[in-house]
């Protein structure tokens, strides 16, 4: 139970940030320049604050990295892009966002540590690292790889990735449905499960649980990316294996399910220069 709070805790930042994508999808970005060039800084932070202000002489340390990408240009999809990722054009205002959500964690698990004599514990220190990368940097479709790796007590951390497939030229985010006819039949499903047991050595219609899967039909990713040779699909640890097999990342080539794919979304990865149609 108490790994399990652990896991919520570290994921929360995450989950907030997903929740909240949404509103400014619509609102954010207006039509812009069309340009086949982005322009992008990056921003570096790495600090440590107290995880209970109320007490920094004997509280536990947050430490704080982050490498992040600012779009500068065109600007109303820089808007929009930078309003997407942290809600805000400003990094030091994202930065004290989070390690406000940091300590209200810690505030949060303060019962359970004072069971395990954790509380105010210098050894008890968390850490909290994001790092983001854009894969495709040609207009109009970019995709966005988002890195946490997080640390809040307990036996150890937790690496998550988060891919935003994101088409500028509407502002939008692209998701699997969009690209798909029907991402969770079974015919989708055979080819992903076909490429999980290449993932874990196992022979053709061998059952997934008897390689380093928890599940013989585990649940289909909504975390994909997209790139030249095929759609990607990323699993987190815990999610269908366990944790020490790490994240799960899989490539399904376009041949293979092109006959599954929706005619709107072949035209739609045209933008990030894929194409199905030859």
């Amino acid at each position: 139970m108490y790994n399990i709070k652990n896991m919520a805790c570290e994921k929360k930042i995450t989950i907030t940030i997903v929740c909240l994508l949404l509103p400014l999808l619509i609102a954010s970005c207006a039509s812009g320049p069309k340009t086949n060039e982005l322009k992008f800084s990056q921003w570096r932070y790495a600090g440590t604050v107290p995880l209970d202000p109320e007490s920094p002489g004997n509280s536990p340390r947050l430490g704080v990295t982050m490498s992040l990408l600012h779009m500068n240009y065109p600007e109303d999809q820089a808007r929009f892009f930078n309003n997407f990722l942290y809600f805000s054009d400003d990094f030091n205002e994202y930065r004290d966002r989070v390690i406000l959500e940091q300590q209200e964690n810690y505030r949060a698990m303060l019962p359970a540590l004072r069971n395990t004599g954790g509380e105010g514990n210098a050894n008890f220190n968390w850490r909290y690292m994001e790092n983001i990368i854009v894969r495709n940097t040609e207009y109009p479709g970019v995709v966005v790889e988002r890195e946490f790796d997080t640390y809040t007590g307990g036996a150890h951390g937790l690496v998550t990735k988060r891919y935003y497939v994101i088409d500028l030229d509407s502002c939008k985010l692209v998701t699997i449905d969009d690209i798909f006819q029907d991402f969770q039949g079974d015919a989708t499903r055979a080819i992903v499960y076909d490429a999980l047991r290449d993932h874990s050595g196992l022979a053709e219609d061998q059952p997934l649980s008897e390689g380093i899967f928890s599940s013989d039909k585990p649940e289909l990713s909504y975390n994909f990316y997209v790139t030249q040779e095929g759609v990607g699909l990323h699993w987190d640890p815990y999610e269908i294996a366990p944790y020490y097999t790490g994240g799960i990342d899989i490539i399904i080539p376009w041949k293979k399910i092109r006959p599954l794919l929706l005619h709107s979304g072949m035209e739609l990865l045209v933008k990030f220069n894929i194409y199905l149609f030859i």
